[in-house]
């Protein structure tokens, strides 16, 4: 039995019938233990079980009933994580006055983010490795990928701060933790790239290179099509650092490609950039200026 989840649940079912402790002890459970059982304080199962008699409750009840809170909350994080990019501000303050069944590795995680969009790197890190130790002792949230994402958000903030080595060690222990079956799929692509940048700025430009050639099989449905098409322009650029142009030519048009077909006219304008600096580099001046015009 998990004593924590069940003793909240019974505090909110007492709360939302108007009962005070008092209300609700007895000879049997007086208020303190009472009071200790709602905190998961009280590891008495029996009594447990008593009082979710009183209270004309069962653990299956419990349960369902705890599933839908959960999926609630859910809701309720998602909804202010897409307002993380566009107003921080306003979701931080949001996500502070969230009450205290929303505590956990998710809501922490989005602190950190609210954080480092406003460029707050201390208290970002912070709220993250606050996530990251929650996470610890929840290995049943290994699919949700938020280590990952919590280490990829790491890694990004140390190479802000001038930190490489710490930055690629981030990424690395992300991919490294990376469930490719879970949730949050498009992030594995970020920290690939990351990583490859990491090792690109060390002078590591093989590794990077390396890294990026290794990209496990991943279904790119479930992915965001910017970041793929950015994967093939960085490709594309470190293959021709090396002198590999016909190869990084090839990574460049087919990046250019699903910009087009995607209507991304932005990276459309990147990938003709690169391919113009490929081409001038590899002697192909009349090329150049074709992408460049």
């Amino acid at each position: 039995m998990d004593f924590e989840r069940v003793g909240k649940l019974i505090r909110k079912v007492r709360q939302e019938r108007g009962l005070r402790l008092d209300d609700l002890a007895d000879d049997y459970i007086p208020r303190t233990t009472l009071s200790m059982i709602e905190r998961g304080l009280s590891q008495n199962e029996t009594k447990v079980r008593y009082l979710l008699r009183k209270l004309e409750l069962n653990l299956s009840d419990l349960s369902e009933r705890d599933k839908e809170e959960e999926k609630k909350r859910e809701l309720d994080l998602l909804l202010l994580e897409r307002k993380i990019n566009t107003e921080p501000k306003k979701a931080l303050t949001r996500l502070n006055k969230l009450p205290a069944e929303y505590n956990g590795p998710w809501l922490y995680y989005l602190k950190g983010r609210c954080h480092y969009k406003m460029n707050q790197y201390d208290p970002a890190v912070e709220w993250i490795y606050r996530a990251l130790h929650e996470l610890e002792k929840m290995p049943d949230l290994a699919k949700t990928n938020l280590k990952p994402v919590s280490l990829n958000l790491l890694s990004v903030i140390e190479h802000y701060r001038g930190n490489k080595e710490k930055a690629l060690q981030h990424a690395s222990e992300g991919l490294s933790c990376f469930d490719l079956n879970g949730e949050r799929k498009p992030y594995y692509i970020s920290l690939v790239q990351n990583k490859s940048i990491y090792l690109w700025r060390l002078d590591r430009t093989e590794k990077a290179l390396e890294n990026l050639e290794n990209i496990k099989n991943i279904n790119t449905l479930e992915l965001n099509i910017d970041s793929v098409i950015g994967l093939f322009d960085m490709r594309a650029r470190l293959k021709s650092e090396i002198r590999l142009y016909e190869e990084a030519i090839k990574c460049a048009k087919k990046g250019l490609y699903l910009a087009i077909v995607n209507h991304n006219y932005e990276r459309q304008l990147e990938l003709l950039k690169t391919m113009g600096k490929i081409y001038k580099e590899s002697g192909q001046l009349e090329h150049a200026l074709k992408c460049l015009e």
